[in-house]
């Protein structure tokens, strides 16, 4: 078993990034942008039997995939450290801010933070 602490400091910077209203602003700008763009060539190119069913897949294509791709872009590839308790192997995700307040998994209650500071100021 993985059991080693992290750093409060690299999991904060970690979570910072992560969870940047900005980087979700742009997302939606560029996500909205692309189904303008589809919406747009059903328009002008709608009466073509084969452009429905191109349609259907590349549309649904990325509808799915490219909030997978945008945040692989931004992100690169999970770091498990930051995303798992070491002990228990639950996602961090909803509890980062339970975990950075209180150097504790939210969900076995084990200290994960190696360097955690017990005051409330450095919260």
């Amino acid at each position: 078993m993985n059991s080693k602490k992290i750093d409060r400091n690299t999991f904060i910077e970690y979570w910072q990034k992560r969870n940047n209203p900005k980087t979700l602003w742009k997302f939606l700008i560029v996500y909205i942008a692309g189904i303008f763009c589809f919406l747009l060539a059903t328009k002008i190119i709608n009466n073509h039997f084969l452009f429905v069913v191109a349609w259907f897949v590349l549309f649904f294509t990325y509808l799915i995939g490219m909030p997978f791709f945008w945040n692989r872009l931004l992100y690169g590839k999970s770091d498990s450290q930051f995303m798992k308790c070491p002990f228990c192997k639950k996602s961090l995700g909803n509890i980062s801010h339970i975990v950075i307040a209180t150097g504790k998994c939210g969900h076995c209650g084990k200290q994960i933070l190696s360097n955690f500071i017990k005051d409330v100021n450095h919260v």
